[in-house]
């Protein structure tokens, strides 16, 4: 068996990526299944439950097996109903208890017999399901249903499932060749979920700001379940003659970021092109700066070769300190300016920074602007001539990077990284450089740690503020404490913890 998980902190998850993948993406685990049989340190059998998907699952060599360097899960047709009275037995493995992991990319090349009745399903269900199903979360990266050509790519959660919210949808029908090997996959981020079809990107799941309760349970560690199932109120009866039906899986492979990796940029959309006559001559004709030690003024007579730009210069920023951006207006290209402010009525501001280098973008300002009515009366002259204010925290010797994005006001922007709609994209990296007090003093930045989902610090000194944000920015507790100890309990999942001490000084966390 050809089989790989590796630590956090390996040096060798390079030589088993691909160009693409090094470069994004490390890999954490992978199995070819090419022993005799499943490994039992990574993987389980499903066992029988209630669930339709779970009624006829047994811990058997009949319906889970390996050969031929592929993992076979079949549903095949029971001929010993005497001691086990169902009709059919199926197969599955799930790696619960034994191989989990929080956000990532994950990969599974597979293929499958098709009849009606047939159920072959590749998804991922949380560790701890002690909230219930649907509340829990539940993560489909493939489902595929009697004869169809298309596979279904869905999420399920109390917001979806119980409330019956589908705006963001939580699914979506991709056309596939349903006699191929195909690679089924999603990646799955801190504000959104990528499900994918041979690398390509079907369609997108956000997390958004919503009053409404239960909307991303994908905060917490899950585990990946491959099965055959049939049957069922989905897919009708059985039809026997069709049996055996069959998965086959070829491979299983999860990633992590690569904190040593690029940022990701995000990709245009539009029907037009970027180089479109209008947008090719819509930019941001100026970027001054204000609190860094080597401050910008950042002036355009035409836009740049593309609608993305990075900033050629770091800009050294002192830790405890704000960076000021002033942007002023956009240039009117060979549209007069009525036509631009007309059209600026949809465009949004918006800006993200990370501080500590690992790729994601861990602070987010409101945004400038406002979604336009209905009736597209109105506008957002304001984007026109704004500043904007970024708190640098106290992590000094830290390269990062703050990014400046204008953005249809439609498009709801919930990340740095998901595509811009006719907008453009400024870059600015910088390195954040110790405090100068003008003494040798040194400002020690306060020992905090999370303990299971408890924030937990022996002493900061004088009364201090705790705020607590999810990573789209949006604040959920707001404490000042006046003793000089913190045991404050957690929301679930990553967060961002900003700390304010007497003195004013701003300390950053992400754990």
């Amino acid at each position: 068996m050809k089989i790989k998980i590796s630590l956090f902190i390996s040096l060798f998850f390079s030589i088993c990526l691909n160009a693409q993948e090094s470069s994004l993406w490390r890999m954490i685990f992978e199995d070819e299944f090419s022993a005799s049989t499943f490994d039992t340190r990574y993987w389980s059998y499903c066992t029988r439950a209630n669930p339709d998907w779970a009624k006829y699952l047994t811990s058997s060599s009949e319906t889970v097996n390996t050969a031929d360097g592929l993992l076979k899960v079949k549903l095949i047709k029971n001929t010993n109903t005497g001691t086990d009275n169902v009709p059919y037995l199926s197969g599955g493995i799930q790696s619960r208890k034994k191989f989990n992991f929080t956000y990532g990319k994950v990969e599974v090349r597979a293929k499958f017999s098709n009849g009606q009745g047939s159920w072959p399903a590749i998804w991922m269900m949380p560790e701890d399901g002690s909230a219930g199903w649907p509340a829990c979360g539940e993560i489909d990266i493939m489902e595929h249903v009697n004869s169809e050509d298309r596979i279904y790519q869905t999420i399920h959660s109390d917001f979806v499932n119980t409330q019956g919210n589908r705006n963001p949808s939580p699914t979506q029908t991709t056309s596939i060749d349903k006699n191929a090997f195909n690679v089924y996959g999603v990646e799955w981020h801190p504000d959104r979920l990528d499900f994918t079809l041979n690398g390509n990107v079907t369609f997108s799941y956000p997390r958004i700001n919503t009053t409404k309760t239960g909307q991303w349970p994908f905060d917490k560690p899950f585990y990946i379940i491959l099965n055959m199932a049939g049957g069922g109120s989905w897919t009708g009866a059985i039809n026997e003659a069709a049996l055996p039906f069959e998965m086959q899986v070829d491979w299983v492979k999860v990633y992590e970021r690569n904190p040593e990796g690029p940022y990701i940029i995000p990709a245009w959309k539009s029907a037009k092109t970027q180089n479109d006559p209008y947008w090719a001559n819509t930019f941001v004709q100026q970027i001054t700066t204000s609190g860094a030690q080597n401050d910008i003024n950042f002036q355009a007579q035409k836009r740049h070769e593309s609608y993305y730009y990075q900033h050629p210069d770091t800009l050294l920023v002192t830790e405890g300190s704000n960076l000021d951006f002033n942007l002023k207006a956009f240039s009117l290209g060979n549209y007069t300016e009525s036509k631009v402010l007309q059209d600026l009525r949809y465009t949004c501001n918006y800006v993200f920074a990370d501080f500590d280098g690992d790729k994601r973008f861990e602070m987010s300002l409101p945004r400038i602007g406002k979604v336009p009515p209905s009736n597209g009366v109105g506008g957002n002259m304001d984007v026109m001539n704004i500043t904007r204010s970024v708190g640098i925290p106290y992590n000094k010797d830290k390269n990062g990077r703050i990014r400046i994005v204008y953005d249809n006001a439609w498009n709801e922007r919930y990340s740095p990284e998901i595509y811009v709609y006719e907008g453009v994209v400024y870059d600015f990296p910088i390195r954040i450089t110790a405090q100068n007090t003008g003494i040798k003093d040194k400002i020690v930045q306060p020992t905090v740690k999370r303990v299971g989902d408890v924030l937990i610090s022996d002493y900061i000194e004088g009364n201090f503020k705790v705020e607590v944000f999810n990573p789209i920015g949006q604040q959920l507790i707001n404490k000042r404490f006046t003793d000089s100890s913190l045991n404050e309990q957690l929301p679930k999942g990553l967060m961002i913890i900003r700390i304010t001490d007497s003195s004013g000084r701003n300390f950053r966390y992400k754990m």
